[in-house]
């Protein structure tokens, strides 16, 4: 049996859909049926990308965990990031799971979302990998070794948060523009000195002869999370749905932490995983229990982490429109009523 925490794994977010957007419980494509016949049971609609952090929602959804706090979920896969914006941008959602980076882009561009509820955080499963000659950060920037991680993704900004933490700034650093397997391909064939990878690459390179794991997500917890977001209009108007959402959640998490083999095989079937691919991956991701999720979100390391991510892109000249503060992207509004 497992503890309070639970552990998941992070997957890079490439597209496992052949369609944009796919529907995957018996009414999410249209009306709902409950919603229309004026019982008292509402249906919920998640946004998601497939991600491992968020499988739990799988099994909420399949076993109806929801049903008792008087929620149905509907949950709506879509393959990109773009593609889940505009989910929530049009209201046909009330809540999307998002990665702390993904909501300060989205909030930057016009989308009035805020994260309500702490989902995951990644636990040592992004993170940097060094050939034996290469020590530190600090010795990077003196040494200009030559390092790839993709500028788009938390391997560059979790780099970047390091090198902040000692005064160093992306300037500082000889960096490749090399992404995913390429860069991968490059490290293993000893054209780069360092890279930057998710599981399962990380693992990957560190089958390069001499490489060592220089740092990882484990090293800085709570920069690299996701959240459950919802718009302003939504935390006012179903208030009691978000709440309700929350405590099927922290349930789900129990029921995960009771009997997690039968768990771990709704998980992988969604996403096309075998059970024990799944499991030997878990310590990627930490699922925070409601105590520990609700003092990340209340002790101000959330709002760290947006602000850093929002002066940080913002500084790369990457983000459209006018970027939010990072306290203004909170609402504690749930937490609060789940206590």
């Amino acid at each position: 049996m497992w503890g309070g925490t639970i552990l998941g794994f992070r997957f890079r977010r490439i597209s496992i859909l052949a369609v944009s957007v796919l529907c995957l419980s018996a009414t999410a494509c249209g009306g709902s049926s409950l919603a229309n016949t004026g019982g008292s049971t509402r249906v919920i609609s998640v946004v998601l990308i497939p991600f491992s952090g968020y499988a739990p929602l799988y099994v909420a959804s399949d076993e109806n965990l929801c049903a008792s706090n008087g929620i149905k979920l509907k949950l709506i896969e879509t393959d990109t990031q773009s593609a889940e914006d505009t989910v929530m941008a049009k209201g046909d959602a009330e809540i999307g799971a998002y990665a702390n980076t993904a909501l300060v882009f989205a909030a930057a561009g016009g989308i009035p979302l805020r994260a309500f509820l702490e989902l995951d955080m990644s636990n040592g499963a992004d993170g940097f990998v060094a050939d034996s000659s290469v020590t530190s950060i600090k010795q990077m920037a003196q040494n200009h070794v030559l390092f790839a991680a993709d500028e788009t993704d938390v391997e560059f900004f979790l780099f970047m948060y390091a090198a902040q933490k000692i005064g160093l700034h992306p300037s500082d650093f000889n960096h490749s523009a090399l992404k995913s397997g390429d860069a991968l391909a490059a490290f293993l064939t000893g054209r780069l000195g360092a890279v930057g990878e998710s599981e399962p690459d990380l693992s990957k390179a560190l089958q390069r002869p001499g490489a060592h794991l220089l740092f990882s997500s484990k090293d800085y917890s709570g920069v690299i999370s996701d959240q459950f977001v919802a718009s302003g209009t939504t935390l006012r108007n179903k208030l009691a749905d978000l709440t309700a959402f929350a405590q099927c959640w922290y349930r789900t998490l129990q029921r995960i932490s009771a009997n997690p083999d039968s768990a771990i095989a709704i998980m992988a079937k969604h996403l096309g995983l075998k059970p024990k691919e799944m499991k030997s991956a878990m310590p990627g991701i930490a699922w925070p229990d409601k105590a520990q999720g609700r003092d990340f979100f209340l002790n101000g390391q959330y709002t760290d982490s947006l602000q850093f991510a929002d002066d940080f892109y913002k500084g790369l000249g990457q983000l459209s429109g006018i970027p939010v503060p990072g306290r203004q992207l909170v609402s504690s509004a749930v937490i609060q009523k789940v206590g």
